[in-house]
């Protein structure tokens, strides 16, 4: 099939210079870099900028218009599941499917064993796509349509930015890596430590999802594919903050603080339940919770993998027994666990407090009323 869309001419050695990847510490303000950075690109240049969920879609929305008043009609914002159906599937499917049919996403698992590359192996009987195999069916579609599918990205985004790198799993990364040897200029940006969600439940390319997707960027740099920069500083968190997070992943390098701001009450500290209202009283914490079932003390709560991006003055975290455990004898977290509590210690400028009766080894100091 003839590439209806003809790439723009750009050298191969152009096009790899200019995408890149930020591996960036919690606080950074790497989506607020990613917003300047699609505002700056002129406006006679298509530009998309995607992450893996609606609710970090909507955030990218809202920090563009509040700087621009709007969002600038050569800049779309979309989430990236919609942007495979919308650009990787819907434009070429009739190779594969004859007529037009894909109507959605299917986001439960796929029954039975189709044969591969038949509709059923990709859609349900109403003609959704399967979210596992959203990736590997553009895919697919691409390679049946002689590369019109990427062409066609190509054609109509100059640039093409990605916020939340480590959600990315799957067959996603093949996706990836052909818009990333075409001529549109990459820019990813994510922190492996955040990984709390993942764009697909398959595992293939499993050894590159969420903390591993440094790997995966790593080897699209050895192919001269992008840039890789670490940025290992925060403008949000404390340092004592950013020293207690940075235990979680010791394998990653030391974050540093750029918040400079001292309280009177700053760090992380260790409280009793029966200490709860006091506290409350006096700092007004945000309560972080795993899920709706943990105990919340008749407090106002956010689940802790569901505040990503989000800043809080401080927050009261309710760990779970496993948490409880990594912190009063040292006991290794789970990668899910791991990411969480990360994510849930880097919402707060200037304190943690995590409830906790009896501490163990632990030697992180209890809370003391002045």
């Amino acid at each position: 099939m003839q590439t209806r869309f003809p790439c723009r001419t750009i050298s191969t050695k152009q096009l790899r210079s200019s995408s890149k990847a930020f591996i960036a510490s919690a606080g950074s303000g790497k989506t607020e870099d990613i917003v300047n950075r699609a505002l700056a690109v002129p406006a006679s240049e298509g530009v998309v900028l995607t992450t893996y969920t609606d609710n970090g879609a909507r955030e990218i929305r809202a920090r563009i218009v509040l700087k621009n008043g709007v969002i600038p009609s050569n800049i779309e914002v979309i989430p990236w599941l919609t942007f495979l159906i919308r650009h990787g599937v819907k434009p070429y499917q009739n190779p594969v499917l004859g007529p037009n049919l894909v109507s959605g996403l299917h986001f439960e698992r796929r029954p039975g064993f189709p044969k591969k590359s038949t509709a059923p192996y990709y859609l349900d009987k109403s003609f959704r796509v399967y979210r596992d195999f959203l990736a590997e069916f553009a895919l697919l579609l691409n390679e049946e349509s002689g590369g019109a599918v990427v062409a066609r990205i190509a054609q109509i985004y100059g640039h093409f930015f990605f916020d939340e790198i480590q959600d990315v799993s799957a067959r996603d990364f093949e996706f990836l890596q052909l818009l990333l040897e075409s001529p549109v200029t990459m820019t990813l940006s994510g922190d492996p430590r955040q990984g709390t969600y993942s764009t697909t439940a398959s595992r293939t390319n499993r050894g590159l999802t969420k903390s591993n997707v440094i790997k995966w960027l790593a080897q699209m740099e050895k192919l001269d594919l992008l840039s890789l920069e670490e940025r290992n500083h925060s403008w949000r968190c404390g340092q004592a903050i950013c020293d207690f997070a940075d235990a979680l992943y010791p394998e990653f390098a030391d974050t540093r603080s750029l918040n400079v701001s001292a309280t009177g009450h700053d760090g992380v500290f260790l409280l009793r339940k029966d200490q709860i209202p006091q506290y409350v009283a006096t700092y007004s914490p945000q309560l972080l919770v795993w899920d709706r079932r943990s105990e919340h003390h008749g407090l106002p709560r956010r689940n802790m993998g569901e505040v990503k991006g989000m800043t809080f003055p401080r927050v009261l975290i309710q760990p779970t027994g496993p948490i409880a455990k990594y912190l009063s004898d040292g006991s290794v977290l789970v990668e899910g666990a791991r990411a969480k509590f990360y994510v849930a210690a880097t919402r707060a400028r200037h304190s943690v407090a995590i409830v906790l009766d009896d501490p163990g080894a632990s030697a992180i100091r209890y809370w003391v009323p002045d």
